[in-house]
């Protein structure tokens, strides 16, 4: 799969709500894939001149930016910096989803904050699969994982004073999403969600309570 960097706004973090511990599971979506999201919408036209972000030649999804506020999924409409594309088969159905970050308020946290929204297709159409609030801390960045095998859910060894943490629980979806985030003392965490009923749940940590050169390194493995 490949991961295209997109431009992004830089977001402080001095308003963000005070998180204490990490969550093992995420916060209800504000968009189910049964549920319309009046802030998106498909527009297939722009009077914008558009710049196209260059697509797998086996992803179904493209994203084309037309400013900074503005891209589109296919011809799906969204008003907001985007920060980060990635696909894969997120809910284990055998079709190619797409996950974009996105930058915005949401209903339940006022404060700008980068967010994962996740979509499928549906008859050629792009249709919303899950727009999280959030997952368990204030999110940096993320990845895909495709096609991880459950052996490699092991005791991850961290350095020093580290702990060690092991995967929370087996699971077979098909891909992982590892985020990297940060708590409300601007310490580093590098997490795992996978995808479960209906949005992503949490699965284990790689590394907590660390800085950012150790949480990078990890977040890239």
């Amino acid at each position: 799969m490949r991961w295209l960097w997109l431009s992004a706004l830089i977001i402080g973090l001095s308003g963000s709500k005070e998180i204490s511990e990490f969550s093992e599971s995420s916060e209800l979506s504000e968009c189910s894939e049964n549920s319309e999201c009046s802030e998106f919408s498909e527009d297939s036209e722009s009077s914008e001149s558009s710049e196209s972000s260059e697509p797998s030649a086996l992803s179904p999804f493209s994203l084309t930016r037309t400013h900074d506020s503005l891209y589109h999924l296919n011809e799906f409409r969204l008003p907001y910096p985007v920060y980060r594309f990635g696909t894969g088969d997120v809910n284990g159905d055998g079709s190619t989803d797409a996950l974009v970050g996105v930058i915005k308020r949401t209903r339940f946290h006022r404060d700008m904050g980068r967010r994962i929204f996740i979509f499928k297709q549906v008859e050629g159409k792009v249709r919303p699969l899950w727009m999280g609030s959030k997952l368990g801390g204030i999110l940096q960045d993320f990845r895909v994982i495709e096609d991880q095998p459950q052996k490699n859910h092991k005791t991850y060894k961290t350095h020093k004073s580290h702990e060690s943490y092991k995967t929370h629980k087996p699971y077979n979806s098909p891909c992982t999403i590892r985020a990297l985030e940060t708590t409300a003392d601007g310490r580093y965490v590098v997490s795992e969600y996978h995808w479960e009923g209906f949005g992503l749940a949490f699965d284990r940590f790689l590394i907590k309570n660390t800085d950012q050169e150790t949480a990078y390194k990890y977040f890239n493995l």
